[in-house]
This record gives C-alpha cells, structure tokens and sequence, in this order.
C-alpha cells in the first residue's frame, strides 16, 4: 500500500512537472513567434519600403506558402470565373474597360506585379515588361472541344501561368448564334487568377465593382472586432490554440487513411496530375431558404447536407466513414449577398449518417462548431509572422496531408451585375484542390438567385464518369429534401 501510495505521489509529480515544461515550451515558442519573428519581419518591410522601391506588398504567409506551384504542370490552387453576357463582345472594348476601370485602379496593383522572394518573405515586385494584351485577349469556339462551361473550366484550370508574371487572364470567347436568323448572341469572358493573388470575395469585387462598375448588393460585415484585451488573449492562448490544431489535423489524418478520396502520390506525378470538372444542376436559392426555414437549420447547413448526402451515394465503398474536410463558409447572410468575412474550419463530414434529418441537423452542428472556430485568424497570423522564412518548413506546408476533400461557398450578388453595359446573366466559380492528400474540392456560388457547385477533383481520385454523376446526386439531393 505504502508503495502505492509512493507511485501516485511520484506520478503525480511528473505529471506537474510535464505541465510546467510544457507551458515554458509556450512561453519561449511564444517569445520566439510574437517577438523574434516579428522584428525580423518590421525590419526586412521597412528595408523594402526604403531602398527597394520597385516592391510592392508582402504576402501574407498564407498566399506566400500557396504560390509554390502556380506556373508549374497543372496548378492548384488556380481560381477560374466564367461570365455569360447577353451581348458579342468586342476585344477592344473589354481590353479598354479592364485598363481604365481596373488597372488604372490603386487598390489592385498586383495585377501588374509578380511574385519574389527576399529576404526569407514573398513581395509583389513591378513587372517592367507587362503587356496587357498578354493577359487580356480573345479565344476562338473551335479551339475548344466543345463549350460547355464544364470544359471551359477545365481548360483553364490545368493551364500554367507564366512565370515571374502576374498570375491572371480574362479572356473572351464569343459563342456562336444559335439562331441565325435574329443573329443574337452570347460572350463569355473567363477570369483566371491564382489563389495567391486573389480569394473569391476579392475577385467579384474586382469583376463586378470595379469591371462591371456597379456596386455590389453586400451583406452588412459582422466581424466582431476584438477589444484591446480581446486581443492579448488571442495572443496569449494562440500557443495552446496551435497544439489543438496539430490534434485536429492528427485525427484528419486518422481518419482520412485508406479513404478512396485521398490523393497518395509524389510531387512529380502530382506536378502531372490533371483536374477533371463537374458542375452541379443549378439550385434555386428560394428552394435552399425554404427547407433550412422548414428544418429551422442554417442554408449553409443545407449545402453541407446535399455534399454529404452525394458522397454517400457515391462512395459505397466507404460509406460507414466520415470525410476530413477543410472549410471555409460564409458568415450569415449567405446566400443572400456577398458576404465580408468567413469562417474556416475542420470538420468531419457525416458521409457516415444514413437518415438525411439527422445528417442535416449534424450539418447544422458544424456550421455552429465552425463559426466559433479561430482557426482562420491563427492561420493567418502565425503564418504571416513567419513569414517563408525556413523553405523546408514552407514545403512542407504547403501541402495538406491531413483533409482529403475541400468545400469554398462564396455568395454573389443576387439582384445581377452588369459588364461593358450589358447584362452578365450567369456566373459559376470553380477552384483548384491543394496539394497533398486532397482530392476533391467543392465551391458552391450564388449569382440571381441561384447557386450551383463546381466539383475540381484530381484524375485518379474520381473520373470524369464519376464526377458527372456526383454532381447529378447533388441535384437529387435537393429534390429529396424539398419533397420531405
């Protein structure tokens, strides 16, 4: 007994002993992130600012470790936006728009910018041979296969940039008339852009405000802005909110093993894997409203539930198992208007769940467990300060080894944009999955009261046949909970 009693005295100790080694490890890793790093950064910016007057902004730590690969095989990351106007479209006309409206625009000097590394950070950098014509032009129907959106999207979104150029293009097609007689017909104009210079708020913004020259009907920000000591004990208890994401990111990677969605393969063949597109049927946003007002759930909850309830149907291979899933979801407000802030989080999707209520109203749990997640501001705030700093730490982040599939939902404007004075009558988003073990990437968009979901998915994980038919569960999906 007296031996007993010795034992849980002297593990009692440890443990105390290990707590107090632990929270030290904080405070140095803390001195080391909020100080070290930080007056390294302020100088290396206030050196740029002085005698390199040819830089622009630095990149947050998060594009910096993003930009890895945009010139290389097919990027990820790339974001693609295809606008349908009423109208044929003159180059000229779009080229002139674009220079007047936008890069005559201070607020987006990056579009005559690339990207360069100094100094252990990533810069915005002039880039004195920039040619517009270079990044605005036109393309011809028959260098197509066919037009479908779908195989817009793809083309695009497999194409590299160029290197040490600024990682966009807008590109017109003019469709062919469909009626012979009247002679109407249709433009398509593509805007491509790499994730790194742009996320998809900035890019409607770009597109709809500034190209378009039309504001954009935008939901109220209801960022809750931090007090003073609001903030110092973001600071303080960021140390221990790193440690909780490593555990998250350790079960993802439990829980993603041996999942037919996760991407195993090197940085080569992956440097050569293509992204194959699927566009879901369009969804009325009315039908969306309803059934999260019948179930008393959030519309992004609705959304969750219709990509869950698809991949069950999908992947019967694995559907006693959960999908690790890294999200971004709009803030309320979604799909209504364009939305200020997001939320960012890690999830288990219940592919696993049979019964579409209680899978819906799991959804719902997550979107609430999401909205109280500080997962986005510890991102960025952490890699910001650190900057590119270590290249081997900034390889290794870049590639996501923990989430197997990706889910963006970007809300556009529900009342209809106009561009060159004519009248954009649809627009659908699509991104690129991150490098890694994802493969799959989900990004559903609104636009005139409706919303559909573009699915970017790596060759191998899913093929064209399948990807097809996932995005036609998606629609069945709707039509079940709408006739519940």
């Amino acid at each position: 007994m007296k031996y007993s009693v010795e034992r849980s005295r002297f593990t009692k100790a440890a443990r105390n002993a290990i707590d107090i080694v632990c929270v030290l490890g904080f405070l140095v890793f803390s001195f080391i992130t909020f100080v070290l790093f930080y007056i390294y950064r302020s100088l290396v910016t206030c050196y740029v600012s002085v005698f390199k007057l040819d830089f622009g902004k630095v990149l947050s730590g998060t594009s910096a470790i993003l930009e890895e690969d945009y010139w290389i095989g097919a990027p990820k990351y790339g974001i693609v936006s295809i606008l349908k106007i009423e109208h044929k479209l003159c180059i000229d006309l779009v080229r002139e728009t674009f220079i007047n409206n936008v890069l005559t625009n201070s607020k987006y000097p990056e579009l005559k910018q690339y990207q360069y590394d100094f100094m252990g950070y990533r810069f915005w950098r002039n880039d004195k041979s920039f040619n517009v014509e270079n990044h605005v032009y036109q393309r011809y129907p028959t260098e197509f296969p066919n037009l479908s959106v779908e195989t817009i999207h793809e083309e695009f979104i497999n194409k590299p940039f160029d290197r040490l150029k600024s990682p966009w293009e807008l590109v017109l097609i003019n469709l062919p008339s469909e009626n012979a007689d009247t002679g109407a017909t249709q433009s398509l104009l593509v805007y491509r852009n790499h994730h790194s210079m742009a996320d998809g708020k900035s890019i409607l913004k770009l597109l709809f405000e500034s190209f378009g020259q039309q504001k954009l009907v935008t939901a109220l920000a209801r960022y809750e802005k931090r007090s003073v000591l609001q903030q110092l004990c973001f600071y303080l208890r960021s140390p221990i909110q790193l440690v909780n994401l490593g555990l998250l990111w350790k079960q993802a990677y439990l829980n993603s093993m041996g999942h037919l969605f996760k991407f195993n393969s090197s940085p080569q063949k992956e440097n050569q894997t293509r992204l194959i597109v699927g566009l879901s049927p369009v969804i009325p946003l009315d039908q969306l409203k309803s059934i999260a007002k019948k179930k008393n759930v959030r519309v992004s909850a609705v959304i969750l539930s219709i990509m869950a309830g698809a991949m069950r149907k999908l992947n019967r291979l694995n559907r006693d198992k959960n999908v690790s899933v890294l999200c971004v979801i709009p803030k309320e407000g979604h799909p209504d208007a364009l939305t200020n802030y997001m939320y960012m989080g890690s999830i288990d999707l219940p592919v696993s769940e049979s019964s579409d209520l209680k899978r819906l109203n799991l959804c719902n749990k997550i979107y609430n467990s999401v909205s109280s997640s500080d997962l986005l501001c510890l991102t960025n705030f952490y890699g910001y300060q650190i900057g590119v700093f270590v290249g081997q730490l900034r390889k290794t982040l870049r590639t996501v080894r923990a989430w197997i599939v990706g889910i963006s939902n970007l809300a556009g404007d529900e009342q209809g944009v106009k561009i060159c004075s004519y009248p954009c009558s649809d627009f659908v988003m699509s991104v690129g999955p991150c490098r890694g073990t994802m493969g799959i990437q989900l990004l559903s968009s609104s636009y005139r009261g409706k919303l559909q979901i573009a699915i970017t998915a790596k060759e191998g994980i899913l093929d064209r046949g399948e990807v097809e038919r996932l995005a036609f569960l998606m629609g069945k999906e709707v039509q079940n909970m709408v006739a519940k």
